[in-house]
């Protein structure tokens, strides 16, 4: 549970289930006039179970078969509801054209906002887009304009759509995704860091999701959305192991101080330790670059914590050896800071002195 919804001024809000005589009233107003309302109302008041958009749905799918039950089918065959939710959109969908649903397939693996350009350009290629494919789509309130393109009606009903693509099509389809963004976007690459370090893991490119699930981490640590930037880094490290990758010295110190500096603020100083112990001759093949001493500094903060002062101290000094060596101010700032940290965490004789000195 989050903490901020423990403070005094926070509500929570709880969705109730739209009531029976609302999903009664909503088939009734549908089938106006039909003597068969009272019978179809039952069945989606069972059907339904509360869900307000199972309900409309269920509304739409009868006004989309009115004259079936105006001519007096029976409850049975033609007229059945479907057995659930994805069964009742795929029922709209597969009423579309097969352009359109080809487009709209795309568009799912985008995700329930689209630019449809976009996806009209990664399953048609260079041929333009008429904005008129869509308008079935959008009359089966499939999809919904917007200011800036189109989204779908509802996150199940684009989670609906992309569940009708086999493995290797999605596969495909976020490759495509993510070369568009990576053409799109050349020069503002870090603004869609998150979208293309996605596209990259679901199209099955690790060298290429690493990267930007990096710069992705990077990012939000900077925002301080911990939480994000840490799953970022995480997924990073977890593709770089699984498959044996070994990027940059830069890239490995960007995800290294970056992670540990998510794990210091959320005080999570074994995980530290434990990363930096197993992970040694990796963080080593860094030195040289200037992220270097700052994991170490890290790190040496997280064995402080953990009442590790000699393993600290060793990492503090060296931190400071590397800037006085290499003129790195910054080096010699976190090397400094770590030992007066360390020093007033378990003071001994003379400890305000040094700490003084480091100052």
């Amino acid at each position: 549970q989050k903490a901020w919804l423990m403070h005094a001024r926070a509500t929570r809000i709880l969705p109730k289930p739209i009531s029976e005589a609302a999903v009664s009233g909503l088939i009734k107003a549908v089938l106006a006039g039909s003597d068969q309302a009272d019978q179809l109302a039952a069945l989606a008041i069972e059907k339904a179970e509360g869900n307000p958009l199972y309900a409309e749905e269920i509304a739409k799918f009868l006004l989309q078969r009115q004259a079936s039950i105006d001519a007096g089918a029976p409850l049975s065959g033609d007229i059945v509801l479907p057995t659930n939710l994805q069964n009742m959109v795929m029922a709209r969908f597969d009423k579309l054209g097969p352009a359109c649903r080809k487009l709209l397939q795309a568009a799912s693996a985008i995700g329930r906002r689209f630019d449809a350009e976009m996806a009209h350009g990664i399953v048609a290629g260079a041929a333009p887009f008429n904005p008129a494919l869509l308008e079935e789509a959008v009359a089966a309130e499939v999809i919904l304009p917007t200011r800036s393109g189109y989204q779908f009606k509802h996150a199940l009903v684009q989670d609906a759509i992309y569940d009708t693509l086999l493995r290797g099509q999605r596969r495909d389809l976020h490759a495509r995704i993510a070369q568009a963004l990576e053409h799109r976007f050349s020069n503002r690459a870090e603004e869609t860091a998150e979208a293309l370090a996605y596209h990259f893991d679901e199209a099955e490119m690790p060298a290429k999701a690493v990267p930007h699930l990096i710069a992705a981490g990077s990012r939000n640590l900077n925002l301080f959305s911990l939480e994000v930037a840490g799953t970022s880094f995480a997924r990073a490290f977890e593709l770089t192991e699984e498959f044996k990758l070994d990027p940059e010295p830069a890239l490995m110190g960007e995800l290294f101080s970056g992670w540990f500096e998510v794990q210091q603020w959320r005080a999570e100083f074994g995980r530290i330790v434990t990363l930096f112990e197993t992970q040694r001759a990796r963080v080593d093949r860094i030195e040289g670059h200037p992220t270097y001493p700052r994991i170490l500094a890290l790190a040496g903060t997280a064995y402080c914590q953990n009442k590790h002062f000699k393993s600290a101290e060793k990492l503090f000094e060296q931190a400071i050896e590397i800037g006085e060596r290499s003129g790195d101010d910054d080096a010699i700032t976190h090397g400094c800071l770590g030992l007066m940290v360390m020093h007033c965490s378990a003071p001994g004789p003379g400890y305000w002195d040094k700490v003084r000195a480091l100052s």
